[in-house]
C-alpha cells in the first residue's frame, strides 16, 4: 500500500523512474545480439592420432587402446568411445555436463602426453579438439579465380586464410580441395633392382644431404660469427646431384639416376563444387576451392557471418586483378535472422490482439490504454536485466517475450477492475475521490495480485536451476518470464493506480454513440453469460459428486492419450531450416576420381529439382558428416539448401525423400540423407544404439539381428550399423625364419613397403618462400598393381637384394573398415532416422524389440542420440514439474496462512492438463522439451483463476456468508476478470500457435499446450474448484452435509431435469474450450483427420453446386436476367432533378446609351455617353425537375428480343460448362479409382513376391537354391515398391484435383465409395444417339441462338433508320439575391412540356453495319452445320470406343482366369522343386499384366461411357 500511495501522491517520481527504465531498456536492446538458441556447451573432447599405412586392427592395438586407458582415468568422465580406422585413431571422451570444458581438455591433454612416447614408430602426435552440437561451419564459401590451380591454392593459403582468421569471432578456417604443390621423387623400381639399392637407402641419403647443421660460432676480432653447415636446397637440380650410393670402385649413383624429380600438384584428398540457382541461367556446378569458416566458442553466428561477408567483399576488391571471387554456398545466420524476425512478428501480433481484447471488454479507449501501458513498461525493463545477465535475443527469449504478453496485463486488469468497482460503489465527484478509489481498489485486490504473480514466478524458478543440456536450453526462457512478470506486478502497483487516479473515469454507456451501443450490446451478452454461469454453478454445487466424476473422467481420458498413441514423444520437434545433407558412400576401394564421376551424375538430377537453391559438393568427405574426422575417398557429401518455407509447397521431409529417391538411382551408392535441425546435424541419426560386448563375432551376430528387427519398425529409415563395411586389403605375412636367414627384420620390411607405396614425406624444402613437402615413393607404374607388390626388392644388411615374395606371402583379404569401442569394450553403433513418427515412439518400439529378441547376455545396449537426450530431459523436466507444483503450494500456504485452501487451488491443474493434452493431440504435436515447458508454464497461469475465486470466497465468508453463498458471489464477481485475463493470454498466443515461419515447429506445440490448458481451465475451473472448495470447507468445519437448507429435498423429477441441464451446459462448455485449441475448418466439411465419403453421384452434385466455373457461368445467366429487366425499364419515364448555386465574383455588365427626361415627359438618348448596368446579383439559385419518356422507339422492341436471346445463350453456356465439368470430374473420379485398383494389384504382387522371397530364403538355408535365386527374389520385391509409392502419390494428386473441381477444402481427406466395376449396359443405337445429341448438345443450341442474335442485330440496324418520338417536360425556378436573406428573394416558376421527333436522314455507316450483321448470320449458320457434323462423328467415335472396351473386357476375363491357374500351378511346382524361380516370377508377371489389362479395359469402358454422355449432352 505504501508503494501505491507514493505513486499516487508523487506521480512525477514514478514517471521519471519508468522513463529511466525505458531509456536503459532501449539501450540494452541495441546491445544484445541475435542467436538461434541459447549458448549450450557440451564437454566433449576428441583425440585424433594419425598412423599412416596402418590397418584398423593395428590402429586399435597400437593407438586406440593405450590412449583409451590413459584418458579413462580423467575425472568426471561419462563415456569413452573410439573409432579405429585405416591410418587414424579417434578417441571421443564425453564428460558429465557440470565439468569445465577448458579444465577437462587440459586434463585429457596431460593423460595423452603420458602415453605419447609409447606409441608405435610412425604414429603422428595426437591432437585434441572440442566437439559442439553447433560445430557446423557458420559460412561455407566457394572460391575461384583466373589463376592456375596451384597459384590459387598458394593465394588462399598464404593471403586469404590469415585475413579470414583475423576476423573477430572466427575460430577456424578449413579448405576443401585446396591445390598444393609437393616435390615428387618417383623411384624407378627396375633401376633400383638393377643397382641392388633399396628405398631405405635412398631415403637415408636424402635425409643425410638435405640437412642444415648448426656448428657453433667463431669469435673474431671484430665480431662473433655463428657457423651453420647448409645442406638444404631450394633447387630441384641440386636434389638430382645427391649421391645415393658409392661403390668400392668409386662409382657414384646419383638420385637423378634412380628417380624422376619434379614439382607436381599434391594428390587431392577432396574436391569441391558449388551451385547457386539463378532465374536467368540453367543450374550448373562450378569447380572451386571450398572454405569452411567456423566460429569461436561463444561467438555470435550473425556477427561472425556479417564480418566475414564484409571481409570477402574487401578481398575481392584487393585481388580484383587475379579475378578472385567468393560465392556463399551456405550461411548459418540466415535461418537465425529469419526465425528471430518471425518471432518478432508474432510478438507484435500478440500485442495488437491483446489490445483488441482489452478494448472489447473495457469498451473504453481510456481504460484499454491504462492497461496496455504495462506491456512496454515491463518489456523495456526486462531488456535491462537480459543485457546484464548476458542473454541474447534467441528463439527461446523472444518466444518468452511473446508468450508473456497476455501475462503482463493480468495484474493491471485485476487492479483496474477493482479500482473501477470502487469508483462505481463509492462515487467519484473530485480528484481526491478518484485518488481514494485508486488506493482502496488496489488494496482490495493487492493480495490476490501478489498471489497470482508469485505463483507464476515460482513455477519458473526451478527451471532456471535445471542442470544439463535441457537446463541450458530453458534457463534464459524461464528467467525472462520471471523478470517480466515481476515488473508487471510493479507496474500494476505503481503506474496503473497512478494513471487511474488521474485519468480514471466511470463511463456510463449510452446509445448515442457507436461505442456506447457496442458496449451496451456486449454487456447484455455478458450479463446473459453471467446468469447462465450462475445457474450452472448452483446446479454444480447441488450435484457435486456428478461434477467430480465428470471431471475425473475427463482427466483420466487425457492421461491415456500419450499411451494410446495420440501424442508421441521426442526430444525436439523436427525443424524445417530448408537445408539437408546427402551423403553417398560407395564401396571401399573407390578412387577419388570414380567417386567424383558418380557425384556429377547425381548432381545433374539434383540441380533440376525446382526448390533447390544452393548445393555445395564435397567429394572425399567423411561419411559420418563430421568435419573433424578423416576424409574418405569413397564418400561424397552434398550440402543442399532449398528455397524458404513460405516459397515452396513441400515440407523438408518430402524434399528429403525426393532427393533420396534420386540418390538411390546412383549405382553402388549407400545413401544417407537427413535434414539439418536446430542443433546442427542433429537430424543425421536421432535413433542411436551402442551395442557392446567382449566377443566381436558374437557382437556382430547380435547387432545384425537387432538391425533387422529395427528395420521392421514403422518410422525407421536408413538403418545401418558401423561394423558392416569391409574393405579390400593386401595382407603381407612375413616368415620369421626366412627373414632371419636373409638378414632382414619385420621393421625394415614394413618401412620399405610403406615408403615404396605411401611414400616418405617427413622431408621438406623451400620453394618461392613456401615450405614444400618432399614425397619419396615408387613411380606410379610400379605401385598401382597388386602383382608388383611381391616383386618389391629389399636390401639386407649385407647389401644383397631380396624380393619380398622370398620372405613373405601376399594375399587379398576383406577386413572391417572400422573398429569401434565403447568404455574400453568392443562395440558397434546402430543408427536410424525417424520419418513420420516421433523418435520417442520409435524408441519404445525398439525397447520392445530388444526384449523380444533375447540377445546374448554378454551383449549390452546403450541408447544415445535423441533417445538419450529425451530420457534425460524428460526426467529432469518431470522433476521440475513436480517441484513447480510443490513451490506453488508452499507460496500459497505462506500467503493464505492455511494448509487447506491452497490445496483447493491445485485442483485447477488436472482440468488444465485435460485441455493441454487434448490440444496437443488435436494439433498433432508431440511431447517434447518445448511442449513440456509449455505444460510447466501453464501451471502458474491456470492457478490464477482458482486463486481469484478462493481469495474472494474467503473474504465473503469473513463477512458472514455461508459457503454456498460465498462461492456464488465470488463466481459472479470474479467471472469478468477471469475471462478477460484468460482470453487475453489465449488470444495473445494464437499468432505463435498458428505460426508457419522459420522455427515455428518448436514454438507452436508450446503455444497449443498453453492455449488448450488455459481454455479448459477457464471453463472447468469455474465449475470444479467451487465444488472442491465446498468439500474442503465442510471437512474443516467438521460437517457431514453442507449447503443451505433450501438446497435439500428437491423432488426426484426436478433433480433429473437439473442433471440433464447441467450435463448439457458442461458439454457445451467443453466443446467451446476445445474449439479454442484448434482452428475451425473453413467449411462445413469435416477436417482432414476425418475421411469424407464421396460417391460419383455426390461428386457430380458438388460440381453443380460448388464448382468455380459453373458458378461463374451461373452468374452470367443472372447477369442476362438483369439485362432483360433493364431493357424492359427503358420504356418507362425518367425523372431528373437539378439544383444549382452560382456565386458571381464579377457580375456581367451591359452598357446602354445615356438618356434624360425631356420637359415634355419624353426620353432623350445621348449616344455619345454610355451608362453601365449590372446584369446579375452576387448569388444566383436555379432548381428544376425534368421528365422524359419515349413514345415511339422501334429499337427498344428489338433490344428486348436481343436480351431474351442473350438470356437463352447464357443458360446454354451454363449447361455447356456444367456438362464439361461433370465429364471432367467423372473421368478424374474414374482415374482415381483406377490408380487405387492398380495399387491393390501392386500390393498383391508385393505380397506374392515377399512370400516367394521367404520361401526362397528357406530353400537357400536348406541349400536347395543358389544365392542368385535369393537375390533375384529380393530384387523382384524391391522393384515393385517404387511403383507402389508412385501410385500413392498419383492418388493424392488426383484427389487434390477432385477437391478443386468439387469445391471442397484443400485439407479434406476424400474416401471414394464407388468402385471400378463393369456395368454391362445395353448397346446404344447409333442413329438414336446422334439424334439425341442434335437435340441435347448445348453447343448446338448456342449456335442456333447465335443465328437468331445475328438476325436481330440486322433488324436493329434497320429500325435505327426509322423516326423516334419522345415526350418531355420541365418545371423550374430562378432567383438572385445580393445576400443570403432568402426572405427578400423572389422565386418565379417556369414550366413547359413538349414533343421531340427525331428523323434520321443520312447515316453513311448504316449500310455497312447491316452487311456485317448479315455476314455474321451466315457465319453462324456455317458454324452450326459444321458443328453438327463434328458432333455426329464424335458420337460415332465414342460408340466405337465403347464397343472396343466391351470386347476387351470379355476377352481379358478369360485371360485373367488362365493366368491365375498358371500362377497357382507354377507356384505349386516350384514348392515341389519342379521348376525354377524365374518361371514363378514370369507367371506372377503374366498374372499382374492380365489383371492390369482387364482393369484398364474397365476404365476405358467407363471413360468411353462418360465421353458418350458428354457427346450426347446427357451428362448427369
Amino acid at each position: 500500500m505504501k508503494l501505491t500511495l507514493l505513486s499516487i501522491t508523487r506521480p512525477i517520481l514514478v514517471i521519471v523512474l519508468f522513463v529511466v527504465l525505458g531509456i536503459l531498456g532501449l539501450y540494452s536492446y541495441t546491445q544484445m545480439r541475435y542467436e538461434l538458441l541459447p549458448n549450450m556447451s557440451i564437454p566433449f573432447i576428441i583425440v585424433t592420432t594419425p598412423y599412416p599405412g596402418a590397418s584398423p586392427a593395428e590402429v586399435e592395438t597400437g593407438l586406440t587402446k593405450p590412449i583409451e586407458d590413459a584418458v579413462s582415468s580423467a575425472d568426471r568422465i561419462k563415456r569413452v568411445t573410439s573409432l579405429s580406422l585405416e591410418n587414424v585413431s579417434v578417441v571421443m571422451v564425453e564428460f558429465k555436463h557440470d565439468v569445465d570444458v577448458d579444465k577437462a581438455q587440459q586434463d585429457v591433454q596431460r593423460k595423452v602426453n603420458t602415453v605419447t612416447g609409447t606409441l608405435p614408430t610412425g604414429a603422428k602426435t595426437p591432437t585434441l579438439d572440442r566437439f559442439s552440437l553447433t560445430e557446423r561451419p557458420v559460412v561455407q564459401l566457394a572460391a575461384n579465380s583466373k589463376l592456375s590451380d596451384l597459384e590459387l591454392g598458394t593465394l588462399l593459403k598464404t593471403q586469404i586464410k590469415p585475413r579470414l582468421s583475423q576476423v573477430a569471432g572466427v575460430g577456424q578456417v578449413q579448405f576443401v580441395g585446396l591445390p598444393e604443390a609437393e616435390v615428387s621423387i618417383a623411384l624407378d623400381a627396375a633401376r633400383l633392382r638393377a643397382l641392388n639399392l633399396s628405398t631405405l637407402q635412398v631415403v637415408g641419403a636424402i635425409r643425410a644431404a638435405n640437412l642444415n647443421v648448426p656448428s657453433g660460432n667463431v669469435r673474431d676480432a671484430d665480431a662473433a660469427y655463428s657457423v651453420r653447415v647448409v645442406g638444404k636446397t631450394d633447387a630441384l637440380d641440386h636434389l638430382r646431384d645427391i649421391v645415393v650410393y658409392r661403390s668400392p670402385a668409386g662409382q657414384k649413383v646419383l638420385l637423378g639416376d634412380v628417380a624422376a624429380i619434379s614439382l607436381t600438384p599434391k594428390e587431392l584428398e577432396n574436391r569441391s563444387r558449388y551451385m547457386v540457382a539463378s532465374d536467368t541461367a540453367q543450374p550448373e556446378g562450378h569447380a572451386a576451392v571450398g572454405i569452411l569458416v567456423k566460429k569461436q566458442a561463444g561467438a555470435n553466428n550473425v556477427e561472425v557471418s556479417a564480418a566475414v561477408r564484409r571481409t570477402l567483399t574487401q578481398l575481392e576488391k584487393d585481388y580484383a586483378s587475379a579475378g578472385l571471387h567468393f560465392t556463399v554456398a551456405q550461411d548459418g545466420s540466415e535461418f537465425t535472422l529469419a526465425a528471430a524476425t518471425a518471432v518478432n512478428h508474432d510478438l507484435m501480433l500478440a500485442i495488437g490482439l491483446v489490445a483488441l481484447v482489452m478494448f472489447v471488454f473495457l469498451h473504453s479507449l481510456r481504460s484499454s490504454l491504462i492497461v496496455m501501458v504495462a506491456i512496454p513498461a515491463s518489456l523495456l525493463s526486462t531488456f535491462i536485466f537480459m543485457n546484464l545477465l548476458g542473454f541474447s535475443l534467441n528463439l527461446l527469449t523472444l518466444l518468452a517475450l511473446s508468450l508473456v504478453i497476455g501475462i503482463l496485463v493480468d495484474d493491471s486488469i485485476v487492479v483496474l477492475e477493482s479500482i473501477y468497482q470502487r469508483m462505481e460503489k463509492d462515487g467519484v465527484s473530485s480528484d481526491d475521490d478518484r485518488k481514494a478509489a485508486a488506493l482502496n481498489g488496489r488494496g482490495d485486490i493487492g493480495f490476490a495480485a501478489i498471489a497470482i504473480t508469485l505463483v507464476d514466478v515460482v513455477v519458473f524458478v526451478p527451471l532456471s536451476f535445471s542442470p544439463g543440456l535441457v537446463g541450458d536450453l530453458v534457463r534464459e526462457f524461464s528467467l525472462v518470464v520471471v523478470i517480466s512478470t515481476l515488473f508487471s506486478l510493479l507496474v500494476s502497483f505503481t503506474l496503473t493506480p497512478m494513471i487511474a487516479s488521474r485519468f480514471g473515469k466511470v463511463e456510463h454507456l449510452t446509445r448515442d454513440t457507436l461505442m456506447g451501443r457496442f458496449g451496451l450490446g456486449f454487456e447484455r451478452q455478458f450479463a446473459r453469460l453471467s446468469a447462465a454461469y450462475m445457474r450452472l454453478l448452483r446446479r454444480t454445487l447441488h450435484y457435486r459428486k456428478t461434477t467430480v466424476l465428470i471431471t475425473l473422467g475427463l482427466f483420466l481420458t487425457a492421461l491415456m492419450l500419450p499411451g494410446a498413441g495420440f501424442i508421441g514423444g521426442e526430444f525436439m520437434a523436427p525443424a524445417d531450416k530448408g537445408e539437408i545433407n546427402v551423403v553417398l558412400q560407395f564401396p571401399e576401394g573407390y578412387k577419388l576420381e570414380q567417386t567424383d564421376a558418380m557425384a556429377k551424375q547425381f548432381e545433374q538430377k539434383l540441380y533440376r529439382l525446382p526448390d533447390v537453391r544452393r548445393v555445395f559438393t564435397n567429394v572425399g568427405a567423411n561419411p559420418e558428416g563430421w568435419s573433424s574426422l578423416p576424409t574418405s575417398k569413397n564418400a561424397v557429401e552434398f550440402a543442399v539448401a532449398f528455397s524458404p518455407r513460405n516459397e515452396r509447397d513441400k515440407d523438408l521431409n518430402t524434399l528429403t525423400r525426393e532427393v533420396k529417391e534420386l540418390a538411390v538411382q546412383v549405382p553402388g551408392a549407400r545413401v544417407r540423407a537427413y535434414p539439418l535441425g536446430l542443433l546442427g546435424s542433429d537430424g543425421a541419426a536421432p535413433i542411436l544404439l551402442m551395442v557392446s560386448g567382449t566377443n566381436r563375432d558374437v557382437l556382430r551376430r547380435e547387432t545384425t539381428r537387432l538391425t533387422e528387427a529395427i528395420r521392421q519398425i514403422p518410422g525407421t529409415a536408413d538403418v545401418r550399423f558401423s561394423g558392416n563395411v569391409r574393405k579390400p586389403e593386401l595382407a603381407i605375412t612375413v616368415d620369421q625364419e626366412k627373414l632371419a636367414r636373409y638378414g632382414l627384420t619385420t621393421e625394415a620390411v614394413g618401412m620399405a613397403i610403406r615408403t615404396a607405396l605411401a611414400g616418405f614425406d617427413d622431408l621438406t624444402m623451400q620453394q618461392d618462400n613456401q615450405t614444400v613437402t618432399m614425397r619419396v615413393r615408387f613411380a606410379e607404374a610400379f605401385r598401382n598393381r597388386t602383382e608388383q607388390i611381391g616383386q618389391l626388392t629389399l636390401t639386407n644388411a649385407y647389401g644383397q637384394p631380396v624380393e619380398l615374395r622370398q620372405v613373405a606371402t601376399v594375399r587379398e583379404t576383406f577386413d572391417p573398415a572400422i573398429l569401434e569401442r565403447k568404455d574400453r569394450d568392443n562395440s558397434m553403433t546402430i543408427t536410424s532416422q525417424a520419418v513420420g513418427r516421433p523418435s520417442g515412439d520409435i524408441g519404445g518400439d525398439i525397447q520392445k524389440a530388444v526384449a523380444d529378441l533375447k540377445l546374448d547376455p554378454s551383449v549390452q545396449i546403450t541408447y544415445g542420440g535423441d533417445l538419450e537426450m529425451q530420457d534425460d530431459s524428460f526426467g529432469k523436466l518431470g522433476l521440475m514439474f513436480l517441484a513447480a507444483i510443490v513451490f506453488m503450494y508452499l507460496v500459497m500456504v505462506a500467503l493464505y496462512n492455511s494448509w487447506a485452501y491452497p490445496f483447493v487451488v491445485l485442483f485447477s491443474i488436472p482440468v488444465a492438463l485435460f485441455g493441454a493434452l487434448f490440444a496437443l493431440a488435436l494439433s498433432m504435436n508431440s511431447l517434447n522439451v518445448f511442449t513440456i515447458l509449455g505444460l510447466i508454464m501453464m501451471l502458474g497461469l491456470v492457478a490464477k483463476n482458482a486463486i481469484l475465486l478462493v481469495e474472494r470466497t474467503n473474504e465473503n465468508r469473513e463477512r458472514g456468508l455461508t459457503v454456498v453463498d460465498a462461492l456464488l458471489e465470488a463466481g459472479h464477481v470474479r467471472l469478468r476478470p477471469i475471462l478477460m485475463t484468460t482470453l487475453a493470454m489465449v488470444i495473445g498466443m494464437l499468432p505463435i500457435a498458428l505460426a508457419t515461419g522459420p522455427g515455428a515447429e518448436q514454438k507452436t506445440g508450446l503455444a497449443w499446450a498453453l492455449i488448450g490448458g488455459l481454455s479448459s481451465s477457464m471453463f472447468l475451473t469455474l465449475i470444479f474448484v467451487p465444488v472442491v472448495y465446498y468439500y474442503v470447507a465442510r471437512l474443516i468445519e467438521g460437517r457431514k452435509g453442507g449447503g443451505r437448507k433450501e438446497e435439500q429435498g428437491a423432488p426426484l423429477a426436478e433433480k433429473r431435469r437439473l442433471i440433464q441441464a447441467e450435463l448439457a451446459v458442461v458439454a457445451l462448455l467443453l466443446l467451446a474450450g476445445n474449439t479454442l485449441a484448434q482452428p475451425v475448418p473453413p467449411s462445413s466439411i469435416s477436417p482432414s483427420s476425418v475421411p469424407f465419403p464421396l460417391s460419383l453421384r455426390q461428386a457430380a452434385n458438388l460440381v453443380r453446386q460448388q464448382n468455380g466455373e459453373v458458378r461463374v457461368a451461373r452468374l452470367g445467366a443472372q447477369k442476362a436476367d438483369a439485362l432483360i429487366d433493364e431493357t424492359r425499364r427503358l420504356g418507362l419515364p425518367t425523372v431528373n432533378g437539378t439544383v444549382q448555386y452560382q456565386r458571381n465574383i464579377s457580375a456581367p455588365v451591359f452598357f446602354f446609351p445615356a438618356f434624360s427626361i425631356t420637359p415634355d415627359g419624353g426620353f432623350s438618348l445621348d449616344n455619345t455617353r454610355m451608362t453601365p448596368v449590372t446584369a446579375a446579383l452576387q448569388n444566383q439559385y436555379n432548381a428544376g425537375l425534368t421528365v422524359g419518356m419515349p413514345l415511339v422507339q422501334p429499337s427498344l422492341r428489338v433490344a428486348r428480343r436481343q436480351a431474351t436471346v442473350g438470356q437463352q445463350v447464357a443458360l446454354e453456356q451454363e449447361r455447356a460448362v456444367t456438362n464439361r465439368q461433370l465429364a471432367d470430374v467423372k473421368k478424374l473420379y474414374l482415374n482415381t479409382l483406377l490408380a487405387k485398383e492398380q495399387r491393390v494389384l501392386i500390393a498383391q504382387s508385393i505380397g506374392r513376391a515377399e512370400q516367394a522371397l521367404r520361401e526362397v530364403r528357406n530353400l537357400y538355408r536348406a541349400q536347395l537354391v543358389t544365392d542368385a535365386d535369393t537375390l533375384r527374389a529380393f530384387v523382384e520385391v524391391e522393384n515393385l515398391r517404387p511403383t507402389l509409392s508412385k501410385l500413392d502419390r498419383s492418388v493424392r494428386l488426383l484427389k487434390g484435383q477432385l477437391l478443386v473441381l468439387t469445391g471442397l477444402p484443400a485439407d479434406t481427406d476424400l474416401m471414394l465409395t464407388d468402385s471400378l466395376t463393369y456395368p454391362d449396359a445395353a448397346i446404344v443405337a447409333e442413329e438414336a444417339s446422334i439424334e439425341g445429341a442434335y437435340t441435347q448438345r448445348p453447343e448446338l443450341r448456342q449456335l442456333a441462338l447465335g443465328v437468331a442474335a445475328s438476325e436481330l442485330q440486322e433488324q436493329l440496324e434497320q429500325v435505327r433508320r426509322r423516326p423516334t418520338l419522345n415526350a418531355f417536360g420541365q418545371v423550374g425556378t430562378l432567383s438572385q439575391t445580393g445576400s443570403f436573406r432568402f426572405s427578400d428573394s423572389r422565386w418565379p416558376v417556369v414550366s413547359f412540356v413538349g414533343l421531340q421527333l427525331n428523323v434520321p436522314i443520312v447515316n453513311a455507316a448504316t449500310a455497312p453495319k447491316i452487311q456485317q450483321a448479315r455476314l455474321a448470320q451466315q457465319q453462324a449458320q456455317e458454324q452450326l452445320r459444321y458443328t453438327r457434323t463434328a458432333i455426329a462423328n464424335e458420337v460415332r467415335s465414342c460408340l466405337y470406343a465403347l464397343d472396343e472396351a466391351r470386347d476387351r473386357i470379355r476377352a481379358q476375363a478369360g485371360v485373367v482366369r488362365a493366368a491365375e491357374r498358371s500362377y497357382t500351378r507354377t507356384e505349386s511346382r516350384y514348392r515341389q522343386g519342379l521348376t525354377k524361380l524365374g518361371d514363378l516370377t514370369d507367371a506372377e508377371l503374366a498374372l499382374r499384366q492380365a489383371q492390369t489389362n482387364r482393369l484398364q479395359a474397365i476404365y476405358d469402358y467407363q471413360v468411353a461411357q462418360v465421353e458418350l454422355e458428354r457427346a450426347k449432352g446427357e451428362v448427369e
